[in-house]
């Protein structure tokens, strides 16, 4: 499997919406006019946690996108509330965050 190289999502034609994940109509105002948009990938920390688990500590944070959706991701490092975050592409091929100007 290739790894991503932009992140797309859907947005509503009738109110603007921004659609995440993909769906056949607006959760908002159930049209099916939906387009694809490409992300910034830039956005804030909404909430933060690490998870322990056997193999370690693991950081899971939500962002919301500068686009108006919110996504779940793995971290390589802990991340504060409020701080602006850059996707990018990890060694094994997932999408990630990391503070802004180390995404870049």
């Amino acid at each position: 499997m290739e790894a991503p190289t932009a992140l797309h999502f859907q947005r509503c034609a009738s109110c603007a919406s921004a659609v995440h994940p993909p769906r056949p109509m607006c959760p908002v105002c159930g049209s099916r006019e939906l387009g694809w948009e490409e992300s910034t990938g830039h956005g804030t920390v909404y909430s933060t946690s690490d998870v322990h688990t056997r193999d370690g500590v693991h950081n899971v944070s939500l962002i919301d996108l500068d686009e108006g959706i919110r996504l779940m991701s793995s971290v390589p490092a802990s991340l504060e509330i409020g701080e602006r975050v850059g996707a990018f592409v990890d060694d094994d091929g997932r999408l990630v965050f990391a503070p802004l100007a180390e995404a870049m």
